[in-house]
């Protein structure tokens, strides 16, 4: 007897990196925590830490795992977790959007002021601010946020590994925590694997022998 199985068609070309694309984003955030640390607590003027070393090593390493978690999300929609569910749209579009604005924020900080600093600029008399630079930060705290939550919810995160994005999220006062936090949540979402769901594109049928 011949029967007709329906065999799901792969859903994503970015499905099966979701896995090595989580451990991107997450490393380099998890090295880049020490930096930012000896950024933060320096005692030296703004202008002087904005030239230094910790600075510039903390900015690139944070923009190196954003732009991981950037393509991450994307190949994380399609994945279905131990509830049967996947991130909602909105949380994904949100987490993506945010890792879009750690992009930007960390390209100013590791780009532009160094830059202002050497060129001793007098718009750089005090700490970073600008509205637009706090925008993007605050849109990245949110998509951090979304994803921790989306991925409890759905499962499709590792339960630790998602409450560790919420108290991220509501860290993001101190960025030191928010960015070794953050990191070792994607870190360990990567490294644990994520399971292989079943997707909803339509499939292909094809004849099986009974």
């Amino acid at each position: 007897m011949t029967a007709v199985a329906s065999v799901p068609s792969d859903p994503s070309a970015l499905h099966g990196l979701g896995r090595p694309l989580l451990v991107f984003a997450g490393l380099p955030l998890l090295l880049a925590a020490p930096f930012e640390f000896l950024s933060v607590f320096d005692s030296r003027p703004f202008p002087e830490i904005a030239a230094g070393t910790a600075h510039s090593v903390s900015a690139h390493l944070v923009l190196l795992g954003f732009c991981g978690m950037l393509v991450a999300v994307p190949a994380l929609v399609t994945h279905t977790g131990f509830t049967g569910r996947r991130l909602g749209r909105t949380a994904a579009l949100l987490a993506t959007a945010g890792a879009a604005g750690g992009v930007v924020s960390q390209w100013y900080i590791g780009t532009v002021l160094p830059w202002l600093a050497h060129s001793k600029s007098p718009e750089l008399a005090g700490e970073m601010g600008g509205a637009g630079l706090y925008g993007t930060m605050a849109l990245l705290t949110a998509g951090i946020l979304a994803l921790g939550i989306s991925g409890l919810r759905s499962r499709v995160l590792p339960k630790p590994a998602a409450i560790m994005l919420i108290v991220a999220a509501v860290a993001f006062v101190f960025p030191p925590a928010l960015i070794a936090l953050t990191g070792a949540a994607l870190l360990w979402s990567g490294a644990a694997g994520l399971r292989i769901p079943t997707p909803s594109a339509p499939g292909t049928d094809v004849p099986v022998t009974t």
